[in-house]
């Protein structure tokens, strides 16, 4: 399905229906990722990569669970640290040419995690 075809007039600024059916339907995690492996088992050596990302958001002063967040910039002054939340991602690298990921777990890095204990949190829960 190309992106043009799963856009629904009802949305609003013509947002893509597949990510709302995604959020609307809740898919069960465990099993979402055994289907993964499934597919990662015909792969001859696949890549997983562990990223943080910061998201930084220093105004939302409701949000729950800011924390303090490492995030570089290429000001010449720029502060490095903000405030906001970090996530945790685990995503397969293709082997192929190409510039794309498949994340597989994204989840939030709460303020009594670390990222390292996150991504190996999460690790394990994928095998």
């Amino acid at each position: 399905m190309r992106g043009d075809e799963a856009l629904n007039p009802l949305f609003r600024r013509e947002w893509s229906s597949v990510y709302e059916a995604l959020q609307d339907c809740r898919p069960d995690r465990d099993q979402l990722m055994q289907l993964y492996i499934q597919q990662m088992s015909e792969v001859e050596r696949p890549v997983l990569a562990i990223d943080r990302t910061a998201w930084l958001r220093p105004h939302a002063r409701t949000l729950k669970e800011r924390t303090y967040e490492h995030q570089p910039t290429a000001l010449p002054h720029g502060i490095p640290v903000g405030i906001g939340q970090g996530y945790s991602t685990i995503a397969l690298i293709p082997s192929m040419s190409g510039s794309w990921a498949l994340p597989l777990r994204h989840e939030r890095i709460t303020s009594w995690d670390n990222p390292i204990g996150k991504g190996a949190e999460q690790w394990a829960a994928s095998m």
